[in-house]
């Protein structure tokens, strides 16, 4: 007869499950959707769910498979709902969307189609949905999210004749040049930005931010009116890569955004967003798309402050301070892809490709406009 066992949720709590063994010695299970064991024991005794019990053990010991299901019926699209129903009370906050990205992207492609029938050619139309202008490690956690999704697929509809797509993860190599947004780039995205509310807050003046400190996006975020020091004009990070408290300093354009954004009310968060909401990324692709500017991950801006200010002429010593690089060779070493020779030709003295301060102008004028 049918068996308990209970699961643990990530987000807290548990739920009994039953289940029973199949011919094929695996077990299947089911969800009682009850979180008490004695409560599941009742649904077990009453007498109708009793008798659907003994009904589906007869047909095991028969040497039938009850809860069979043909993959030739099944539609990619079905089950693929059926995987989200299933799994993602198993998942955290922040992978549930991601299998959702990765599944929404897999049925526009070839939703129609029965499971049984996805072939190798069919991965091809998937693959040029995956491939929308994301990172490769981006593009690698889709092609997990679909390998793993396949895998219960065969397993859930008894397809032990199909064979699953070959999918192979993309190699991610050391990039060697890192893309910026310039001053008439950065205005643009900039204005673009301040049209966008989240929580109340405004995304531009987030997005400028970023642009005139070259501080991580999680760094950011992480702030507090409390860590900041008009006396001193400097700004504790609380929030690190390396994990440990650091000081930045408070130049004149970054007082101008803080100023902006103070609204009289100085404690609490700067902004009211958060990376797991979903808000960032919406609003950062709504703010590209606005801008009509190229699409750049939200990390380029710490790269754009980098790049922009050595072309101001600002010394490298001086922009690896600014980036808090532990080693002024890990500045050279990520920033000497742009534009080699015009860095070069600074270094040695023939004075800036761009003129100084157009950088930091941009961005304000964007802000302020």
């Amino acid at each position: 007869m049918a068996s308990l066992y209970e699961r643990q949720f990530k987000a807290g709590g548990s739920v009994w499950y039953l289940r029973v063994k199949l011919p094929t010695g695996r077990w299947y299970a089911w969800n009682s959707g009850i979180p008490s064991r004695s409560a599941t024991g009742e649904l077990i005794n009453d007498q109708k769910a009793r008798k659907d019990l003994l009904k589906i053990q007869g047909l095991i010991d028969a040497g039938i498979d009850p809860f069979a299901e043909t993959g030739d019926g099944i539609e990619v699209r079905s089950a693929a709902e059926e995987y989200l129903r299933e799994r993602s009370m198993f998942w955290g906050q922040r992978t549930l969307p991601l299998h959702e990205n990765t599944l929404r992207m897999v049925c526009a492609a070839v939703g129609e189609v029965s499971i049984a029938a996805l072939t190798d050619a069919h991965w091809k139309l998937i693959e040029t949905g995956f491939r929308r202008g994301v990172s490769v490690h981006t593009l690698n956690i889709d092609i997990r999210n679909l390998r793993a999704f396949l895998r219960w697929a065969k397993t859930r509809y008894g397809l032990d004749g199909w064979k699953i797509p070959v999918i192979s993860e993309y190699h991610v190599g050391q990039s060697s040049h890192r893309d910026f947004f310039d001053p008439e780039e950065s205005e643009r995205l900039v204005y673009a930005a301040t049209g966008i509310k989240v929580n109340g807050s405004c995304f531009g003046s987030y997005v400028a931010f970023l642009l005139l400190t070259g501080l991580r996006k999680r760094e950011a975020l992480a702030l507090r009116w409390e860590h900041i020091s008009k006396s001193s004009k400097m700004i504790l990070l609380s929030r690190t890569k390396s994990g440990r408290a650091e000081m930045f300093p408070i130049l004149e354009e970054v007082g101008v955004v803080l100023d902006r954004i103070g609204g009289g009310v100085r404690r609490g968060q700067l902004w009211e967003m958060s990376m797991w909401s979903g808000h960032i990324d919406v609003c950062w692709a709504r703010a590209v798309r606005t801008a009509g500017v190229r699409w750049l991950k939200l990390h380029n801006c710490r790269d754009s402050f980098a790049v922009n200010h050595l072309l101001e002429g600002m010394p490298l010593a001086v922009v690896s301070r600014l980036l808090r690089h532990g080693d002024i060779s890990t500045t050279m070493r990520n920033y000497a892809g742009f534009s080699l020779e015009d860095i070069s030709a600074i270094m040695r003295g023939g004075g800036p490709v761009q003129s100084p301060g157009s950088y930091v102008t941009a961005v304000l004028r964007g802000l302020g406009r």
